[in-house]
């Protein structure tokens, strides 16, 4: 008999990829929000944790920048609090993996986001230590790619940047530029999988170890199809303050020593999607 497993946010971006994997495997119950409404009421439905070995909690607001204190809040506090309650009624024994973002910045966030996940990880570590639930965060860096067939994967920022300049558009672009560590997609999944399944570390950095400013990877797509164009402008305020150029010296050192491996190459993934919008 398959183990079943809970997903929260599941037709997002990474959720989609990760029940697409996931499929194969394990029974998977999913949350959506066309679904199941809020996650806020994830609770209303006992059925969704019956018999759950683990559950990989997605569901979140996606503005890092500026930001949105009432919906980050309510989503990525309120929820995961909710759904770690229902975790204890339900499926206690059940192993939950948050994902998180690399912009909580060693706990010190820039943006109301960050803080909105820093404090959504310690409901985790609060959780495990006062009722025994099992957690693993990984806080995930830049993630982008090509998904599988059902999902736009267009409405991913970089993503988007691309296919703009792959039909010949211009495409602005603050500066100065930020610099982020870009992880594709398909090495997403495989560590959530990973950390799942042989994770004993509270926390895992689901990154590549090396930036690369927006800037220089879209010259890059410029010269390799020689269309589109940059227009460069002064970044607004609320841009630079929440800045994440600091976030460096991020390896995925405890990660490797699970067993996962790096499998695409920015550099291979950037060309896959430019082979993929060329072709319209």
């Amino acid at each position: 008999m398959k183990q079943k497993v809970l997903v929260t946010g599941a037709h997002g971006f990474i959720g989609s990829e990760l029940c697409r994997r996931l499929n194969n495997i394990y029974d998977v119950f999913k949350h959506t929000r066309n679904e199941y409404g809020n996650i806020l009421d994830i609770g209303d439905f006992p059925q969704l944790f019956e018999g759950v070995s683990y559950v990989f909690h997605l569901a979140s607001t996606t503005q890092i920048g500026k930001g949105h204190l009432s919906k980050d809040a309510k989503t990525n506090i309120i929820g995961t609090q909710r759904l770690l309650q229902a975790m204890v009624s339900y499926c206690p024994k059940a192993k939950i993996i948050y994902a998180s973002t690399r912009v909580v910045n060693n706990g010190n966030p820039t943006s109301l986001y960050g803080a909105s996940k820093l404090c959504a990880e310690h409901y985790c570590r609060i959780y495990s230590e006062t009722y025994g639930i099992e957690y693993h965060i990984a806080r995930l860096t830049n993630v982008f790619g090509i998904r599988g067939a059902g999902y736009d994967s267009i409405r991913k920022p970089l993503n988007q940047m691309i296919y703009a300049l792959c039909n010949g558009e211009e495409v602005d672009l603050y500066m100065p530029s930020l610099f982020k560590d870009y992880i594709d997609i398909d090495d997403v999944v495989t560590a959530l999988l990973f950390v799942a399944k042989k994770g004993y570390e509270p926390l895992y950095e689901v990154c590549t170890g090396k930036m690369y400013s927006i800037e220089y990877i879209l010259e890059q797509v410029i010269n390799k199809i020689n269309k589109g164009s940059l227009n460069r402008m002064k970044a607004p305020e609320f841009y630079t303050q929440v800045n994440t150029n600091q976030l460096v010296g991020i390896f995925p050192t405890e990660l490797k020593k699970i067993g996962w491996l790096q499998e695409h190459r920015s550099e291979s993934t950037l060309n896959r999607l430019i082979e993929k919008y060329m072709k319209g």
